[in-house]
């Protein structure tokens, strides 16, 4: 049978300009997910570890981590502070008219500060952080700019990465391997408060219950178990912010059993239990909004993400990126 090489799959919107969506964001744990594009994510602040193909790396402040379409990655924080991000997310149908292979491109590095020189990693660095400042700010004419940063920034990194160009065929066997796992984690997603059982998922998707517990092992590199918990987790990290819910309300609402299994989840992720979380991260005032902080993954408004790079880059850094 073949394999599968899709997780939660996450639809990009480009409501800005084709092609091409930017943002920071804050993210405390993230589930296994991908998507059709390239992500391009450098971090601001921060420490965490990020699953993908090539194992488990850690990443800190000036990393720069990419990832090719179709490419499972989960991220955690090492601790209760979370990941401030910049993402640069391109089509993989970004200037098709003169470089349609795009869609078959894959990068081979993911963690691109083990592979490029500083001086090349600098000049990346920059170009992200001006594409990022020309998007937000929106100035007249933006579009062409982003589009000159963007095509600079895709040349220097297939000048600098190893990659490979796959065909035709495996495209379209990748494409089919998509629909069925965004079926399966579809289902999963819809029904993770209920109890899901391996044997009978398989039997909804027609496969045998071997078939499907090797197929999560070799696309997310976990078992059945460890993806439903994961998930589960992340959704419980979301209703933490509540502080009308008691814990034993979160386990119901997110399909944990109990407080012990909901506990061990945050012990091994976090290094605390559910509740010393919640005292560390949410304010138990009710009438208080909650802080970026403590939220599971919280994207910035466009306005504070100009905040948020001009106070990372200083002011005289920030306005010569966004000069053009």
């Amino acid at each position: 049978m073949e394999t599968a090489r899709q997780s939660e799959f996450e639809v990009i919107r480009y409501d800005k300009m084709s092609h091409l969506h930017i943002f920071l964001v804050n993210i405390l744990f993230r589930n296994m997910h991908e998507h059709s594009d390239f992500e391009l994510d450098l971090i601001l602040k921060g420490s965490a570890k990020i699953r993908c193909r090539g194992g488990e790396i850690s990443v800190s402040e000036g990393s720069i981590a990419l990832f090719s379409p179709y490419e499972p990655h989960e991220i955690a924080s090492d601790n209760t502070e979370p990941l401030q991000i910049l993402s640069v997310q391109i089509s993989n149908h970004f200037c098709k008219e003169y470089f349609p292979q795009l869609h078959n491109l894959e990068f081979g590095a993911t963690l691109i500060n083990d592979v490029l020189p500083p001086e090349r990693l600098e000049e990346i660095r920059s170009l992200l952080l001006r594409t990022a400042i020309c998007f937000l700010q929106e100035k007249p004419f933006f579009q062409f700019a982003c589009v000159s940063t963007v095509s600079l920034l895709m040349h220097r990194l297939l000048d600098g990465l190893p990659y490979t160009l796959i065909d035709d065929q495996e495209y379209a066997l990748r494409k089919r391997r998509t629909a069925r796992i965004r079926s399966i984690t579809t289902y999963i997603d819809q029904h993770y408060k209920e109890r899901i059982m391996l044997p009978d998922l398989a039997e909804r998707e027609g496969i045998t219950p071997t078939y499907l517990s090797h197929f999560f092992h070799d696309t997310f590199d976990m078992t059945f178990q460890e993806y439903l918990s994961r998930l589960r987790l992340e959704k419980a990290l979301i209703l933490m912010k509540d502080p009308n819910l008691y814990l034993v309300d979160i386990c119901m609402e997110c399909g944990f059993s109990d407080n012990k299994y909901l506990n061990r989840m945050f012990q091994k992720k976090f290094g605390c239990t559910a509740s010393e979380y919640r005292k560390k991260r949410i304010s138990p005032d009710e009438t208080k909004t909650p802080e970026p902080s403590s939220y599971s993954e919280y994207r910035y408004s466009r306005r504070d993400s100009m905040d948020l790079l001009r106070r990372y880059l200083g002011d005289r850094q920030y306005e010569k990126l966004g000069t053009f």
